[in-house]
């Protein structure tokens, strides 16, 4: 045997390269464990490390233990009546058990026809309550480092009353989804095991689905600030503003997604959290959904983000002005200037507002300016966006490093010469959405379009509602002369499109001509 096979890693790198492409790998991993005893704990470790459900596990123990559920051999449960089983019964178990480090489990219909595709067997709820209990002071996955739970409102409870002894020392990965009809304290009793069993989790996504607002039961206060090693934080989960103060304690929290519906905990935080300011220190990322803009005024409110980098807000329903402007204003003063570089802000529709079109100003905008570093910034909104040309300059200039720019809004009064700024302005620029006037568009031999400055990074741009009114071969000259690079328009706009592939032609043209 080459001295070179005696190295693990060596060993580790050949299999990981054989699992490629993924159609072949557990043939081509089945093929190295039996040809050769240097590849066979590596290829056995890749071939289990992975799994969807406990369906093989419990294939590897005697069959009088277990039946097929059915004849089609998709579901495997208990056996009764159950003997008692010896360490004998569990030791080939055991041999594959301590190789799964992923497993999702989950008994939905959907994922039943994935574990058809993987070749894998449901586990039903007696048999999965039986293998967690049946040894009570054994991990059953000892090197358990992701777990993923998914129930529906037709799960058995026999699942989720000992999902919980899963955990162990090694997770760093949960993702949790309880049923909707389910006990109300379903979620919580789970995850009261979290610290104890598994305190160095660092990411966890935790949803919660109610059908009534009454049903929702806050996280219990003293969970979130026990996992001091947690990095990521999501789910649709009710936080109070004290489960919110905890999370803004752990040292380590850079990415948080924050679900909040039908102003749950958002009501709460008016009250309880008036006099205090939660300052998460090392929260890089956060992502919120609520019901209205004023929500999220009311979250930015009680909280500070001196390492933010980026921010993403989206409610439910639309607001007015003075909401969103409040969330702008929060923005400014809650996050650290120099660090902060996306920006992202989305509000749905509201049915009470549909008679009534509210305006934003570029003096909505201008507290952002500050935000010297920004790349990213987008505004979805029914709201209408009023910005001129004299405030897309300002805009461009204060931005220069900008390189999504997205504005989904009712028609503003900016035009194409207002483009030519962000051309200018901010070289960078590779994502432009925004709406613009062309009627008055001047192009002349004399004065060449934007001043001669233009935007070669800019590959995609979108007008929204905006038509292309007025003389057509202008605009696409304009057009094609501040964003050399463009590579499609809105549909709308294929006629400006196809003049601009003439133009591009004809330029080509003259290059060959000259040489």
């Amino acid at each position: 045997m080459h001295r070179a096979l005696t190295i693990r890693e060596f060993i580790e790198m050949v299999v990981d390269e054989d699992t490629r492409p993924f159609s072949l790998a557990d043939p081509t991993l089945l093929a190295l464990a039996l040809t050769c005893r240097t590849f066979q704990e590596p290829a056995l470790d890749m071939l289990w490390a992975s799994q969807y459900g406990l369906g093989h596990l419990v294939q590897c123990l005697p069959e009088d233990l277990w039946t097929y559920s059915d004849n089609s051999m998709d579901s495997v449960t208990l056996r009764e009546p159950t003997r008692a089983t010896t360490q004998q019964d569990w030791q080939r178990f055991d041999v594959y058990a301590r190789r799964v480090r992923r497993l999702h489990h989950e008994d939905d219909p959907h994922v039943h026809i994935r574990l058809k595709f993987f070749r894998e067997c449901h586990v039903s709820g007696p048999l999965f309550r039986w293998l967690l209990s049946s040894r009570p002071s054994h991990q059953l996955l000892p090197s358990l480092s992701f777990l993923g739970l998914g129930w529906t409102e037709d799960t058995s409870s026999k699942y989720y009353d000992s999902a919980h002894t899963l955990f162990g020392p090694r997770l760093t990965e949960l993702d949790i989804s309880t049923p909707r009809l389910a006990n109300t304290n379903v979620l919580n009793v789970i995850l009261l095991h979290l610290p104890l069993r598994s305190p160095d989790v660092q990411s966890l996504r935790a949803n919660e689905s109610r059908y009534r607002e009454s049903d929702c039961q806050p996280i219990p206060t003293g969970i979130l600030p026990a996992l001091k090693g947690l990095e990521k934080f999501g789910g649709s989960i009710f936080l109070t503003f004290d489960s919110l103060a905890g999370l803004s304690t752990l040292p380590n929290l850079t990415e948080a997604t924050l679900l909040f519906d039908k102003q749950r905990a958002i009501g709460q935080l008016g009250t309880e959290g008036t006099a205090q300011t939660l300052t998460f220190r090392a929260l890089e990322r956060l992502t919120t959904r609520m019901t209205t803009m004023a929500d999220a005024e009311a979250l930015l409110s009680v909280c500070c983000f001196p390492r933010l980098q980026e921010i993403s807000l989206t409610t439910t329903f639309e607001s007015n002005s003075g909401a969103l402007d409040g969330v702008l204003r929060l923005i400014h003063d809650r996050c650290e200037h120099a660090i902060l570089e996306s920006i992202q802000i989305r509000s749905g529709a509201n049915e009470h507002l549909a008679d009534v079109v509210h305006d934003i100003t570029a003096a909505s905008f201008r507290r952002l300016y500050d935000f010297r570093h920004l790349r990213k910034f987008g505004l979805n909104t029914k709201m209408r966006i009023i910005l001129d040309d004299d405030a897309v300059e300002e805009m461009a200039k204060s931005w220069p490093r900008l390189e999504y720019l997205h504005f989904r809004s009712p028609p503003t009064s900016a035009t194409l010469e207002g483009l030519a700024h962000l051309a200018r302005y901010c070289p960078s620029l590779s994502s432009l959405c925004i709406d613009v006037q062309t009627r008055g568009t001047v192009v002349s031999a004399d004065v060449i379009p934007g001043g001669g400055f233009c935007n070669r990074a800019l590959e995609e741009i979108e007008f929204c509602m905006s038509f292309p009114y007025g003389n057509e071969a202008k605009i696409a000259a304009f057009l094609n002369a501040i964003f050399p690079n463009i590579r499609r328009l809105d549909w709308v706009w294929r006629r400006v499109w196809d003049i601009i592939l003439v133009l591009r032609m004809a330029s080509e043209w003259e290059k060959h001509a000259s040489k």
